[in-house]
């Protein structure tokens, strides 16, 4: 009977960490772009440091495939200002998790290299997306 006891706390231990495993967000942090396509509207995670781009918010560190942004949702005539929490953590190491969106821009039929397009690029909105700092890795003495 004790032997019986054990299995099932056994069971129940491993079905636990199970289902919290099943809820952790996939990470994407160094994938190439295939993997991020195949992610489109999933819950995911990447890590990176928290740097300002020309769309907004985005991640230095990521494959040079993956150009990557968090972008706020504002209304067209007004001012935004980014939360305190962001700003603390602008230049620092951080994991977002949030929905994987894409923006693509129309390429040109014509070869115009006076036409400038900008480069497709993965985002999150920032309002959705929760923010949280990575320690900084020790370095060797």
């Amino acid at each position: 009977m004790k032997g019986l006891i054990q299995f099932v706390f056994w069971l129940v231990v491993l079905g636990a960490r199970m289902a919290g495993a099943a809820d952790l967000p996939d990470d994407l942090t160094g994938k190439k772009a295939a993997v991020f396509k195949a992610h489109l509207g999933q819950k995911v995670s990447v890590a990176g440091r928290l740097e300002t781009g020309q769309q907004g918010y985005c991640l230095a560190g990521m494959d040079q495939e993956v150009v990557f942004y968090i972008i706020p949702e504002m209304p067209a005539n007004r001012g935004f200002r980014y939360p305190a929490e962001w700003e603390r953590r602008l230049h620092q190491s951080v994991r977002v998790t949030g929905e994987l969106r894409h923006r693509s821009f129309p390429r040109a039929a014509v070869n115009d290299p006076k036409m400038q397009i900008p480069p497709d690029f993965y985002y999150m909105v920032l309002q959705r997306t929760r923010v949280e700092l990575l320690p900084e890795p020790k370095l060797p003495k």
